[in-house]
């Protein structure tokens, strides 16, 4: 189904076939949504706060957000794309295991990293909450072990055409999992395409406000933001939205 089409994209972005999701890039688009959570009073410092990223890909915006003092915890089912995004750090980063394993039969592969670098100019006078990059190669439909990450313990999520890469089912599952791992009032970016044509394939699908509101304001979040093109994409008939929402 859709996750067999993830490992398809991937392998065939790895090889240097279509941009896919990972258009927009040369924009800068990760620093584009960093800039607009916060211009949009999305508490961001000080640093660090916990920003989780579902569905991953090798996003820019992981080391970004670190490197700007945070915690982050990355998750992707596609352990290639977990690869990718390790290489996307600076070169001197240094990752190591996370120990202990979470269960000793979890297929969950959990990698960690702490304040290096630019990382650790943004860090509070006595090194206390120290910034911190966790990446997951596992599904993120399934709980993770609360020691990797705790309910109730995210500021903000980055959802970069994550909840549009997912079919009706697998979105009725995801948007419970976000909601439970945020702590009240917190944020979600979410970044999905606006398509004129072809809506009914995917991925990515298009998301309307008609469904944003269905499958998230109905779940207990609030619209507080919407961008009807938030960068300009290179596909024709497709554009790349935003909403802002906030866990009520």
């Amino acid at each position: 189904g859709t996750r067999m089409g993830w490992f398809e994209k991937w392998s065939n972005i790895a090889a240097g076939g279509i941009a896919g999701w990972k258009d927009g890039e040369h924009l800068l688009n990760h620093k584009v949504a960093y800039e607009f959570l916060a211009t949009h009073n999305v508490p961001l410092s000080p640093a660090p706060r916990t920003i989780l990223v579902p569905l991953c890909g090798d996003s820019l915006f992981v080391p970004f957000a670190f490197s700007r003092g945070h915690r982050v915890v990355a998750i992707d089912l596609v352990p290639v794309a977990i690869q990718a995004l390790q290489k996307r750090f600076p070169k001197d980063t240094q990752f190591s295991p996370l120990a202990p394993a979470p269960t000793p039969d979890s297929k969950v592969q959990v990698t960690t990293t702490t304040a290096t670098g630019d990382a650790a100019e943004f860090q509070p006078e006595g090194g206390a909450g120290a910034a911190a990059a966790t990446l997951i190669a596992g599904d993120f439909l399934v709980p993770l072990p609360k020691e990797v990450l705790a309910k109730g313990s995210v500021d903000v999520v980055f959802d970069k055409d994550s909840f549009g890469a997912l079919g009706p089912n697998e979105r009725a599952r995801y948007v419970p999992r976000v909601r439970e791992y945020l702590k009240p009032g917190g944020f979600v970016l979410l970044e999905c395409k606006w398509k004129d044509t072809n809506r009914d394939a995917g991925p990515p699908y298009h998301v309307s406000q008609e469904m944003v509101k269905a499958e998230w304001v109905d779940a207990g979040f609030e619209v507080v933001g919407h961008q009807e093109s938030f960068y300009p994409l290179n596909f024709d008939h497709m554009k790349q939205q935003c909403f802002l929402l906030k866990k009520n």
